[in-house]
């Protein structure tokens, strides 16, 4: 009631005078001694900015203070008030995306038809067509979060460092744990914080036997930002190397440890050593598919990182792109011009959608164009200019081959491939399916002891090859006759 109560108030326009009041109203309310009375007003104030009625900084702010609340329920309702994704707008569907790949590759299929025909250009057609592709794949597989609570909060550094001193005395259940670590691994990479003692935190925890591990690891890789100095990254990357990436380990915990490696990287690249990174690309022969994929991914995302810390053969052909600048640690990447835009004709002051995506088809076909004079083999490169805020567990899970199932999942199996199928056996031949049966089929499915002083089965027995042979033979021209 009291929800929609204060969304009538406001429903032609906000009535700032009516909201400041209950707003601090709310605010004392969230301070009370009863446990019920401040969980009802965190609830309410949830609400409120969920439609859009409150949503301003100073209820996020109020929030805020709800997570260091003794209580555990307010405690995980303000957590998961800031790990839910923001509001989204009805057409929230990219449109635009998909018909700018539409113009994009209808370009390319004109070209092909009215430039000169060949080989040659039909393979560069092909690949820049591939690249494209697997971009419009990773637009997929890593949306941009929409944690709008989390822009408003006034002092995100204070926050966290108030949540991890929360986390470090908590005596709560798991489960609290990782909200908690969620929420702060969050904070770090959407505002680039410094709190150096969650990396230390979070390394007790990166064993192949621990529960959770995979979402442990994906704070891992999300608390990683490229501000964050590589001696302080690189101890909990050598202890994720050290108990995941072992001989003595499965090849599903290999491949998720070095799926974690790839991601940690992506986002601090600089956390990793030479020496490091050619035992890790020493499992791209391994005998386990998913482990060969995750060691071969390392290498494409070195390759546009930092080829120099990778083996000659590992480099990959040069393209016309060249090789990629190595940032150092504080390297700011401020650009004067719009990377590509050298190609369009003339000088612009700004650039349309359609000069944008020849931009994107000039930047692909580098990508796969490859310097004159190299014989080796063209790699796939993959573009990390535009990194996701949050790293999902599938990221880390992604294995190659298909898992085994267990007894439950078979029988569900089983019983779906069953289901809209023909029954097996003998199908009956009559105008009838439901009338009696004829006594030559009656005596089939006897007792062989009330059958066996039969004539008829006592004379089988003495039979001789030919009378076999015959019998045989006119039963095979009776069942053509059937047909």
């Amino acid at each position: 009631h009291i929800v929609s109560d204060i969304k009538r108030i406001n429903s032609k326009h906000k009535n700032n005078k009516v909201n400041k009041m209950l707003q601090n109203f709310m605010y004392q309310m969230l301070k009370d001694s009863s446990p019920v009375a401040a969980k009802m007003s965190l609830d309410v104030m949830i609400e409120l900015y969920h439609r859009n009625i409150w949503n301003d900084a100073k209820t996020v702010n109020v929030i805020t203070t709800a997570c260091s609340s003794p209580v555990t329920k307010i405690v995980v309702t303000g957590v998961k008030f800031f790990l839910t994704e923001g509001q989204k707008s009805e057409d929230d569907e990219d449109s635009s995306d998909s018909e700018s790949e539409g113009t994009a590759l209808r370009q390319m299929m004109v070209s092909k038809q009215v430039n000169k025909k060949g080989k040659k250009r039909e393979k560069k057609i092909a690949k820049a067509l591939q690249v494209l592709k697997k971009q419009k794949k990773k637009h997929k597989l890593h949306p941009q979060a929409n944690f709008s609570a989390l822009y408003l909060i006034n002092d995100p550094q204070e926050f966290a460092e108030r949540l991890l001193k929360k986390l470090e005395t908590c005596r709560e259940k798991f489960d609290v744990r990782l909200l908690l670590m969620n929420l702060i691994s969050r904070l770090i990479g959407v505002h680039k914080l410094f709190v150096f003692n969650f990396y230390p935190y979070l390394q007790r925890y990166i064993q192949p036997h621990q529960r959770e591990v995979t979402r442990l690891l994906s704070f891992l890789a999300q608390a990683s930002h490229e501000l964050v100095p590589p001696e302080i990254i690189e101890p909990a990357l050598r202890t994720l190397v050290n108990n995941f990436v072992t001989e003595r380990n499965s090849s599903e915990a290999i491949a998720i440890g070095l799926n974690a490696v790839r991601e940690l990287c992506t986002r601090c690249p600089l956390a990793m050593s030479g020496d490091l990174l050619q035992d890790l690309t020493s499992y791209k022969k391994y005998k386990d598919k998913s482990v060969m994929m995750a060691s071969r991914s390392l290498i494409q995302l070195f390759r546009t990182v930092n080829p120099s810390l990778l083996a000659r053969k590992d480099k990959g052909r040069p393209t016309e792109s060249g090789a990629p600048a190595v940032k150092q640690y504080g390297d700011l990447n401020a650009l004067e011009h719009v990377p590509g835009a050298e190609h369009l004709p003339g000088d612009r002051d700004f650039i349309t959608q359609e000069e944008f995506e020849t931009i994107r088809l000039n930047q692909a076909a580098e990508q796969v164009e490859p310097l004159r004079g190299k014989k080796r083999a063209v790699q796939d490169m993959i573009d990390l200019d535009e990194s996701s805020e949050l790293v999902s567990v599938s990221q880390i899970e992604s294995l190659a081959k298909r898992q085994k199932m267990d007894k439950e999942a078979r029988i569900e199996s089983i019983k779906a491939g069953r289901e809209s199928r023909e029954k097996f056996g003998y199908k009956k031949h009559r105008m009838n399916p439901h009338g009696s049966t004829t006594n030559k089929e009656k005596r089939k499915n006897k007792d062989f002891r009330m059958l066996k002083q039969n004539r008829n089965v006592r004379n089988k027995t003495k039979r001789s090859f030919r009378e076999k042979q015959v019998a045989l033979k006119n039963s095979l021209l009776k069942k053509m006759r059937r047909k």
